[in-house]
């Protein structure tokens, strides 16, 4: 145990620092008390785990298909050719852009887009008045 000098401090001063040390016993025996209580609760805890999956499960319901027939999902699809992708991805767009198509389900048309800004620049855009396109024009 340490004791006070007189060194550590002027004479009527209290030391600002602690002056015995821990009890050793005392953090000895509290260690020895946690492990002790860890393991009966991990003896506790297996014991409850051996006795539960020992048990049937009944769901009380059928078993669907999908709980039966369990598949693992196809794995990420990888990018392999990055710039053969990209020049794919490119050339496909440039299509759209400049050639005329027809979309089967709304039945639209698609002109290039050069073609379009003619037609607007010939007939104007109709915006500024609010009519249509064709109305404008013809005033």
């Amino acid at each position: 145990m340490s004791g006070h000098e007189p060194s550590h401090g002027s004479g009527s001063e209290q030391p600002k620092y602690e002056l015995r040390d821990a009890n050793l016993s005392a953090v000895i025996k509290s260690g020895w008390a946690v492990f002790i209580t860890v393991l009966i609760a991990f003896g506790l805890m297996y014991g409850m785990y051996k006795a539960l999956s020992s048990l049937p499960v009944d769901l009380g319901r059928q078993v669907t298909t999908m709980e039966m027939n369990r598949e693992i999902a196809p794995g990420p699809q990888l990018l392999v050719d990055e710039p053969g992708n990209l020049k794919q991805f490119r050339a496909a767009e440039q299509e759209m852009l400049t050639t005329y198509q027809k979309d089967s389900h709304s039945g639209a048309i698609r002109i290039p887009v050069s073609e379009a800004m003619k037609a607007v620049a010939h007939r104007g855009a109709g915006i500024v008045t609010g009519a249509k396109p064709a109305e404008a024009a013809k005033k």
